[in-house]
């Protein structure tokens, strides 16, 4: 009957399902700005966060101080604690603002996940077979890596 109706149905749904894209990426986009505003670190993509986050943090907690660690490596971070009664060492994956860790000491092992701001990351963290007790600390950028 109308051998282009088809045709005009297809290019109606990639014109909406390309609609529907712009205005997920223009939310996205528009999301983020808030962070950027508030004096956090701007979200990079991978190429630009490559040395971004490496380098020495003095690390304190409630109890504890020390130093912090973080190498890039490949499309990871390699973090190490090192406290003045153990050192801790972890893997971390950043997505965004957030820098998510998993980490062994000793026997245990746990999670850590941080904000980053800048030159500080704010976390909060917990061991795995602990009484569920969730600890905060802060890490603060001293230097680049020797």
């Amino acid at each position: 009957m109308f051998p282009a109706a088809p045709r005009i149905a297809q290019f109606r749904r990639g014109a909406a399902l390309a609609l529907v894209a712009v205005c997920f990426a223009f939310l996205s986009f528009a999301a983020a700005s808030p962070a950027q505003a508030q004096g956090r670190l701007p979200v990079p993509n991978d190429d630009q966060q490559a040395d971004e986050l490496t380098g020495v943090y003095r690390c304190q907690g409630t109890n504890y101080e020390g130093t912090v660690t973080i190498t890039r490596v490949g499309g990871t971070y390699h973090v190490r604690w090192r406290m003045p009664d153990q050192d801790h060492g972890g893997a971390a994956i950043r997505t965004g603002d957030i820098l998510s860790c998993s980490f062994k000491s000793g026997r245990l092992t746990g999670v850590a996940v941080y904000q980053i701001g800048e030159n500080q990351l704010t976390g909060r963290w917990a061991f795995y077979d602990t009484k569920g007790e969730v600890h905060t600390e802060t890490l603060t950028y001293l230097r680049p890596l020797d």
